[in-house]
């Protein structure tokens, strides 16, 4: 019998996956050993959700003020600022402030090119490839594109005009935008990461920008065990290992590397040499921030730490949170994915209801009000009859694809990130659901 250092990553989830799968081994001695793992939601947190037809939404990724959609077929949909031509459709107008996402079509990847997975940053935007490549277009100023220069792509000149990021020969498996930092996780397990990294957000035990003026390292990310997904949040990164376990580094003058201090990890010693975070259990997912961390337990648990200044972190004050802080869901409440945006957390419950808290400023919790939370509300989001399978959270909205396969998103909109034709905010004194459903295909 043979170990696998990197077991194969099922990646499309399905309601009907939903079970327990058993593994039986028996060695040459005919001893047997059994272990019975539960299969549902969390093993697949960040990957396209396979709901309905084609044109059906699969994914939705929130960066700071736009918005992009991975549809069944693989094409994609942007939305919200067009700066820097984060959008990738050669200009920089906004898209979704008096038009619809639909209007525009698919985003124009290279002919042939279908994305399985979407990331979003500050100023940017990547998507992972069905080949393993992964091509990214927007802001640019600290390489976070990984070509090996600072100009702007998709601003002015086709997005498919320059090639995929050179990851010297290997394949990702996932891909994960920060604000202005990239990164890659590759079929072998194994990281790479490239662009912005005055915090050390890279990994490599410097504080230089890497993909400005050359490709991205060939080096991986000494992480130190192989890593089953990657997250990427305002200024800092976290792995999270096949063990369950989680590694974190960059940025942490909030505490949000769950170190118990406030030192940052990467700039001059390395990710491995941090140790793991103590949540207190095995971890199924995370999710990063602007400057907090959550962790989504295999319990079904979910747990914070970080700048709470707004009641982000959920342990219903503004006073630090350990990675051990269980947020309240709620009685017999169990989460099967996390999200967090800024300054605000949400979590999609077993049952599909939605829950946000932190801060509350245009409506982003989803509340039909502008109060902050800083605890999870007793009574879910509205987004109508249908339950929610996937959920995401940019710098002050939130979106939420539906069983139906539709998308709804609610919350700060004055560059129209929320695809609706209009600026104006959603969630702020209406429920969500009485804006509908984002119209991102034409009939």
């Amino acid at each position: 019998f043979t170990t696998q250092a990197n077991p194969t990553v099922l990646q499309h989830y399905a309601p009907s996956l939903q079970g327990h799968l058993t593994l039986q081994v028996t060695d040459a001695a005919g001893g047997r050993t059994t272990a019975t793992y539960r299969l549902g939601a969390q093993q697949f947190p960040d990957a396209p959700v396979q709901t309905g037809g084609p044109t059906d939404v699969a994914q939705l990724r929130a960066g700071d003020s736009h918005t992009c959609a991975l549809l069944n077929d693989g094409s994609v949909r942007c939305f919200g600022s067009g700066a820097q031509g984060r959008l990738g459709y050669t200009g920089t107008a906004n898209v979704g402030d008096d038009e619809t996402p639909a209007s525009l079509g698919p985003v124009p990847l290279a002919p042939g090119e279908k994305a399985v997975q979407l990331a979003t940053g500050l100023g940017h935007t990547c998507a992972l490839l069905s080949t393993g490549l992964v091509r990214c277009w927007g802001a640019n100023a600290f390489g976070q594109l990984g070509l090996g220069h600072v100009r702007t792509l998709g601003d002015d000149e086709p997005i498919a005009s320059v090639g995929t990021v050179p990851l010297g020969g290997a394949r990702a498996l996932r891909i994960t935008a920060g604000d202005n930092h990239t990164c890659a996780l590759l079929t072998s397990g194994r990281v790479r990461c490239w662009g912005a990294n005055a915090r050390g957000q890279l990994g490599y035990g410097h504080v230089l920008n890497l993909g400005d003026d050359e490709a991205p390292p060939t080096d991986d990310v000494p992480v130190g065990a192989p890593v089953q997904d990657l997250v990427a949040g305002g200024n800092h990164t976290c792995a999270l290992l096949f063990s369950g376990r989680i590694r974190c580094w960059g940025a942490n003058s909030f505490g949000q590397l769950g170190y118990t201090r406030d030192d940052d990890v990467g700039d001059t010693e390395l990710p491995s040499t941090a140790g793991d975070v103590d949540v207190g259990g095995a971890t199924v997912q995370l999710a990063l921030g602007a400057n907090h961390t959550c962790a989504l337990l295999d319990s079904g648990a979910v747990r914070c730490w970080g700048a709470n200044s707004t009641g982000q972190v959920g342990n219903g004050n503004p006073d630090y949170a350990t990675p051990r802080t269980q947020v309240e869901l709620g009685s017999g409440l169990r989460a099967v994915q996390v999200a967090a945006g800024a300054q605000h957390t949400c979590a999609l419950l077993e049952s599909g209801q939605l829950k946000c808290w932190g801060n509350g400023a245009r409506g982003r919790l989803g509340q039909a009000s502008v109060r902050s939370l800083s605890a999870p509300p007793a009574t879910g989001i509205d987004v109508g009859g249908a339950p929610a399978v996937f959920l995401t959270a940019g710098g002050q909205h939130t979106c939420a694809v539906l069983a139906t396969g539709r998308a709804l998103c609610w919350g700060f909109n004055t560059a129209g990130q929320l695809g609706y034709g209009h600026v104006r905010a959603i969630g702020d004194d209406e429920a969500p659901a009485l804006a509908g459903s984002i119209l991102l295909v034409s009939p």
